[in-house]
This record gives structure tokens, C-alpha cells and sequence, in this order.
């Protein structure tokens, strides 16, 4: 589940969205994957890059999601809930198998083009994971599950506060209230004929 998403939007537009203090670092690259450097907004309006993955030592693979509905009850998860940031995308991408069983990305984004902000959580060591929630009605069709979107700005800042306990954050970490569009990735030159 959300295991990629975009940032391509220029440090400028950025600073305007998210109401940040100064231009923030980018990715040197505009596709975001586990363990990569992604941006990260702070309490504070302050931006960073931090990897996208959280390093736990009973699995190979960091934790890149957690589930909204279980970040009480997992200790590991408890440990973060009050360590909150958003994080830029403009469309995160999820596979689907075509009817041949081929897995389609189709990348998902906001229907007003403005750059999404998802909602995660930082541990100590300066990683990040992505919350997850039940989809939107709009892209149902294509997993089960979805980042949390954050519907807008004055979640997002209550979201990115401090002062504000997790216990009242609960209700933004549902599914997206408003249409997602959804672009399917084209065949790729090898898959032309195919």
C-alpha cells in the first residue's frame, strides 16, 4: 500500500502552499521510494528531508505505513503519535492488475492539481511513515486502503500542532472527503503489442 509518491512542485509554489518560513530542500529526485529522503513539513512551518521508512528489528524492511485505525494500540506506533509532520505529494501511485494480470500504476492526485499533504509520523531517529486509512469512494476501485490526505489547510495545521493531543486528530486519518482524480499509466514501449 502507498509504496511511491511524487514531488515535483518547485520550492516556491511549496512555500505558498504550505505557508513555510523559507524554500525548502528537495529530493534529488522527483519519485519517491522507501528509505529515499523525502520532504517533510514540521511543526512550525519548517521543512526537511527525512528517509521514508522506519528501521524496527524484526523485519529487513523499515515500516513505511501504519494503519490510522491501529496507531493506539501498537506501542511502536503510540511512541510517535505526538512526533507529527505532513508530507508533500502531488499524487502518490498505487498498482492494479490489468485483466492479462499485468500490475498498472495509476497515480492519484488531487482534482484541483494543488499538492496533496499526507499525514505521518517521525521516530526518534528522524524517519518517517506514511498513515494509512480506508480509500476514498473515488479510488475504492483500485486498493483497500489509502495515505490519509489531509483535507485541508486547517487540518493540516491542527495536525502539525503540538498542543493539539492525537486523541483529537482522529477524525482527519479517514478517507479523502472530496473526488480523487486518477491517471493510469500508459503501456510502457515494450508492452506496445504485447
Amino acid at each position: 500500500m502507498c509504496s511511491r509518491f511524487d514531488l515535483n512542485s518547485p520550492p516556491g509554489r511549496l512555500v505558498e502552499r504550505f505557508g513555510l518560513l523559507e524554500p525548502p530542500p528537495l529530493p534529488n529526485r522527483g519519485v519517491v521510494r522507501p528509505t529515499d529522503l523525502a520532504l517533510v513539513v514540521r511543526p512550525g512551518r519548517a521543512a526537511g528531508l527525512c528517509p521514508w521508512g522506519v528501521v524496527v528489528d524484526w523485519s529487513p524492511r523499515p515500516v513505511i505505513n501504519a494503519r490510522a485505525e491501529t496507531l493506539t494500540k501498537k506501542p511502536m506506533f503510540r511512541r510517535m503519535l505526538e512526533n507529527r509532520v505532513v508530507v508533500p505529494a502531488d499524487h502518490y501511485t498505487e498498482w492494479k492488475a490489468d485483466a492479462r494480470g499485468t500490475k498498472v500504476p495509476h497515480h492519484i492526485s488531487r482534482t484541483d492539481g494543488n499538492i496533496m499533504g499526507l499525514a505521518g509520523l517521525v521516530d526518534g531517529d528522524g524517519r518517517f511513515l506514511l498513515i494509512t486509512c480506508a480509500p476514498a469512494e473515488s479510488v475504492a476501485f483500485i486498493h483497500n486502503r489509502m495515505p490519509a490526505v489531509l483535507p485541508d489547510a486547517g487540518a493540516e495545521a491542527a495536525w502539525l500542532d503540538g498542543a493539539v493531543p492525537f486523541a483529537e486528530l482522529v477524525e482527519v486519518l479517514a478517507p479523502y472527503p472530496h473526488a480523487l482524480a486518477v491517471e493510469v499509466e500508459g503501456p510502457r514501449q515494450g508492452d506496445l503489442f504485447g
